[in-house]
């Protein structure tokens, strides 16, 4: 399980947040994706989560073990559309995986990004 209550993150001294009242608990055995706008905090809650960094505030829980997984090297010039249709089954058509993660961008509000680069995208 991993559990978080109202962690806090700031980064400077103006308090600018990097994770402001983040309360958070994911049971054992859930796959969890995070999704957002650059700046919104992914990458600082992984980077909590995994101990690269301490919160200012809060409690953080992890019992192991927590497995994150990260996506392989990929070139920083493949588009996102490209890169998501590559990690789809083989088994399924071409056209059906272009469409599937057409349909998925959509779910999940990032048609836009489909057509930047990976080195685009935030870490």
């Amino acid at each position: 399980m991993i559990s978080l209550e109202n962690v806090r993150l700031k980064f400077d001294s103006r308090g600018i947040a990097g994770l402001s009242d983040l309360s958070l608990t994911l049971s054992e055995g859930t796959v969890t994706a995070l999704m957002g706008p650059n700046g919104s905090g992914k990458t600082t809650l992984l980077r909590i989560l995994s101990g690269d960094i301490t919160p200012d505030s809060g409690k953080v829980r992890v019992q192991a073990p927590a497995l994150f997984v990260t996506s392989p090297e990929v070139s920083m010039d493949t588009n996102v559309q490209k890169y998501l249709v590559g990690r789809v089954k083989d088994e399924m058509g071409e056209e059906k995986k272009i469409q599937l993660t057409r349909d998925l961008a959509d779910i999940f509000e990032f048609t836009f990004q489909l057509r930047q680069k990976m080195g685009e995208l935030s870490a």
